[in-house]
């Protein structure tokens, strides 16, 4: 009954926050790359489409900020789906600065 109780918990807490964002197709990983200086790192598609993500139509690459606090786990699960084939699937916004970037902090594996 904890445990449940637990989850649901869980549940209500994280879902507003992926249920309100945006998000990419879900797509094979072409390229990873970190910024050494920034400690951003980027993701890339395998082919030159965007990134499918509606209101956000210029994004054709996705950047993991240094201040997610789960990126590190973000990079390993990209690393994995690359090395392995699957396909990812990022929830995040829109860069305000950058029009190309989607800014992620949410990850999916297919």
């Amino acid at each position: 009954m904890i445990k449940s109780s637990l989850l649901l918990v869980a549940f209500m807490l994280v879902s507003p926050i992926v249920l309100s964002a945006e998000y990419t197709d879900y797509f094979t990983v072409n390229a990873i790359q970190l910024d050494g200086s920034s400690e951003n790192f980027f993701v890339d598609r395998t082919d030159e489409v965007g990134l499918g993500v509606v209101g956000c139509t210029g994004a054709i690459r996705v950047m993991i900020d240094n201040s997610v606090k789960g990126r590190k786990e973000i990079f390993s699960m990209a690393l994995a789906a690359k090395l392995a084939g699957k396909q990812l699937r990022f929830y995040g916004n829109c860069s305000p600065t950058v029009t190309h970037y989607f800014n992620a902090y949410w990850v999916e594996l297919k």
